[in-house]
């Protein structure tokens, strides 16, 4: 419980989600915001809850440019750094959440949810990656269709994982006003 306390309101996670959002004009600015939450959270070290949140949104933020790269043909081998480099984030995200003793059934669930983004973005991408391969200097009408989908089905995804987290947010202040109220 002591984990949770440093959680206060909560406002502090929310923001950390917000500056991660899809609809940010660039990565850059994205990884910034980044960057400062880093620096606060870095004051909370006991907090393991909002350390995995952390991890979550570099993890997005990194879901977000690796399939946003897909977009340009010249660069399948960043491409495929930035899918290495996301999964390996994912990977150490789970441990993460499967270490910090988090009962909260919503981020169970958000395990699950981070492992099935992942199963996702493998299979379509090398399906993508492969048609790409063929066509580097004259990507077809229907290649464009595909990449086109499989952003819409990695956005879906995303939007599925913000719910999830919000829900742990939401269930984790909860738990601390409950606690709160037996004290009193």
């Amino acid at each position: 419980m002591e984990r949770l306390q440093a959680l206060g309101s909560g406002d502090m996670i929310q923001a950390l989600w917000k500056s991660v959002r899809l609809g940010f004009p660039s990565t850059f600015v994205r990884n910034v915001q980044i960057l400062e939450l880093e620096d606060r959270i870095r004051l909370r070290r006991d907090n393991a809850v909002a350390q995995t949140l952390l991890r979550l949104a570099k993890a997005i933020a990194g879901i977000f440019l690796s399939s946003r790269i897909l977009l340009n043909p010249p660069c399948l081998t960043t491409h495929e750094f930035f899918a290495k480099s996301t999964h390996q984030s994912i990977d150490r995200l789970a441990e993460d959440v499967s270490r910090s003793n988090a009962t909260s059934l919503a981020i169970l669930d958000l395990q699950r949810e981070i492992q099935d983004t992942k199963q996702i973005i493998d299979y379509e991408t090398q399906e993508s990656l492969s048609s790409l391969r063929k066509s580097v200097n004259d990507v077809s009408p229907a290649v464009e269709a595909r990449i086109t989908l499989l952003e819409e089905r990695i956005d879906q995804k995303l939007a599925q994982m913000e719910k999830r987290l919000l829900e742990a947010i939401n269930q984790l202040a909860e738990g601390k006003t409950r606690d709160h109220t037996s004290e009193s």
